[in-house]
């Protein structure tokens, strides 16, 4: 055994000859050791070094890993998206179709019913007072000269009649207002009257009338006239147009 010449106590090297490999094998077992420390250590060395100021740029991994983040999110936010997208036709096509089918034409049950009523307010504004003398009774219903505004007074109005006795004039030039309920001039048909009391030719007639069209009338063989047509119901008036 060699000792020390200095100290005099024996060289360990000597005494333990792998006193120097069992050195080296400890200082290759404390590099693997730090290396293999946890991840949560790591991150929390990094997240240090990056609060603490004068330390300079990061490391690559901590600069990429914000980008790789967001890219992700950015990923996410994409599949979520034509999800919701997905999930959300069948509605928009139900509501188109509901769209469609309330703008689809009306019936021609509801268009009749449509016309029928507009043809209602167009006679209720086109009333005239049919008040003038029989020229002819026919099954269908009166000639009536009408444009007798005399006839308009008590007692003559008490009854849609008025005997053909009765004294009555007519006033030349009297034109007709375009007014409803304003006496009617001229020459005109009369159907759907009351069947009380019965009209003889050259009675006197005071009924309102809703116009109903024309009437051909033909007050002698081979003349025709064509003169307005006018109804004592409503009903009938919307009827015959």
């Amino acid at each position: 055994m060699v000792e020390n010449r200095m100290l005099g106590t024996p060289d360990l090297r000597t005494r333990f000859p792998y006193s120097n490999g069992a050195a080296a094998l400890v200082r290759v077992w404390k590099i693997p050791a730090e290396r293999e420390r946890s991840p949560l250590a790591v991150g929390r060395t990094q997240i240090a070094r990056l609060l603490r100021p004068g330390t300079g740029r990061a490391p690559a991994q901590t600069r990429h890993f914000p980008n790789r983040l967001l890219r992700l999110f950015v990923g996410a936010l994409v599949l979520a998206l034509a999800g919701c997208a997905q999930r959300a036709e069948p509605i928009r096509a139900g509501a188109v179709a509901t769209s469609k089918t309330g703008n689809s034409p009306a019936s021609p049950a509801a268009n009749a019913g449509v016309r029928a009523e507009e043809i209602r307010m167009d006679c209720i504004k086109g009333r005239r007072l049919i008040c003038g003398r029989v020229q002819k009774v026919l099954a269908e219903g009166l000639v009536v000269d009408s444009g007798y505004t005399d006839l308009l007074r008590p007692p003559l109005t008490e009854s849609w009649v008025v005997p053909g006795n009765a004294v009555a004039s007519r006033e030349p030039g009297t034109l007709e207002l375009n007014e409803a309920g304003t006496p009617c001039i001229g020459l005109v048909f009369l159907t759907d009257i009351p069947r009380r009391p019965q009209v003889k030719n050259h009675d006197y007639v005071i009924i309102m009338g809703y116009p109903a069209g024309n009437y051909l009338y033909t007050p002698a063989p081979g003349i025709e006239k064509v003169i307005r047509r006018f109804a004592g119901g409503l009903d009938t008036a919307v009827r015959l147009h």
